[in-house]
């Protein structure tokens, strides 16, 4: 990221929005206090911007310069080739908050691995990482595979099926999330899932994770949980 576009970034900062997100999005970033659709607009305006461009910004740190490399990547789609896997795999050891995670994962990760199925495979080794920030970035990406138009519900699912009783919160968020969006594509799989688990699961992903099966199926788990 070069100096004008940081000195960009800091004559959007709004003070008020600033605290805010401060308290959204806790962590040890950078925050300069950008709103995402200023963001974004300075996305459209810097599409020349490279790979190495946006390894800086993951390597600085700052959120909004971290989210903005993001978003350059996601609107050129010939960008996002198997080939930047391993640079995508690098930035999330840079990750310390829900936001600037699941933007990567959504708008970066999920379409490569949309292109190269056999990559969800990685995605189960990083739902069993120690770091948690990696697993919820498995989740993120898992989530968007069900997105869109995209079908990729028994990749979802292997991602999921690691991190059931996950201790991390915000892991466990996800992993609902991820489920969730699961159920659209295969609700049968889910309900599968989730009542061969019943007995391990954690109870906030058992219920999250099954709010948009069928009603009957979901009543089903929930009197499965009582017992």
């Amino acid at each position: 990221m070069t100096p004008q576009i940081r000195r960009e970034l800091e004559a959007k900062a709004d003070p008020m929005y600033l605290a805010k997100i401060r308290e959204l999005v806790p962590g040890n970033l950078k925050i300069i206090g950008v709103r995402v659709p200023a963001i974004r607009a300075l996305a459209r305006q810097h599409a020349e911007l490279g790979i190495e461009d946006v390894g800086v910004a993951f390597e600085r740190r700052c959120r909004e310069e971290m989210l903005l490399g993001v978003f350059v990547l996601a609107r050129s789609r010939k960008r996002l080739t198997p080939e930047l896997w391993a640079h995508v795999d690098a930035w999330i050891d840079a990750i310390d908050n829900w936001e600037v995670c699941d933007q990567l994962a959504m708008n970066v990760a999920a379409p490569i691995v949309a292109k190269k199925p056999a990559l969800a495979r990685v995605l189960v080794t990083w739902a069993r990482a120690k770091n948690p920030w990696r697993r919820r970035f498995a989740l993120a990406c898992a989530a968007a595979l069900n997105q869109g138009g995209r079908r990729f519900p028994a990749e979802a699912l292997a991602v999921c099926a690691e991190v059931l009783a996950d201790e991390d919160p915000s892991v466990r968020k996800a992993a609902g999330w991820a489920l969730r969006e699961t159920c659209k594509t295969d609700a049968a799989a889910v309900f599968a899932l989730l009542k061969s688990r019943r007995a391990s699961i954690h109870p906030q992903v058992f219920r999250e994770g099954s709010e948009k099966l069928p009603p009957a199926k979901r009543a089903e788990l929930l009197r499965s949980e009582t017992r």
